[in-house]
């Protein structure tokens, strides 16, 4: 059964990918601008991880709360989110390593 309530987290969570796969081509580019720097993208990283945990964690308790099924798509871009958000991370902190 389709649930139309849980369709209007997907462009948060879309929105989300897109920022932070931005921002991971951003961190292998040769040419970066000065006003993004480590900060920037562990604030961005951190903060798309936390709205997304917090939109998980509320998608169920709405289908507790409602006696529904879950939004399976919802809970694999909040996958995908999460792991670019970490990549990020991980990456940003290596490639200045290096």
């Amino acid at each position: 059964m389709h649930n139309i309530e849980f369709d209007h987290f997907r462009p948060i969570y879309i929105s989300f990918i897109i920022i932070l796969t931005v921002l991971l081509i951003y961190i292998f580019k040769k040419n970066r601008f000065e006003f993004i720097d480590g900060f920037v993208i562990t604030s961005i990283s951190l903060t798309s991880l936390i709205v997304s945990i917090y939109m998980t964690s509320l998608v169920g308790t709405l289908t507790d709360e409602l006696s529904m099924g879950g939004d399976s798509v919802s809970f694999y871009l909040f996958i995908i989110t999460a792991s670019i958000s970490v990549i990020n991370f991980v990456a940003y902190f290596y490639k200045k390593r290096s």
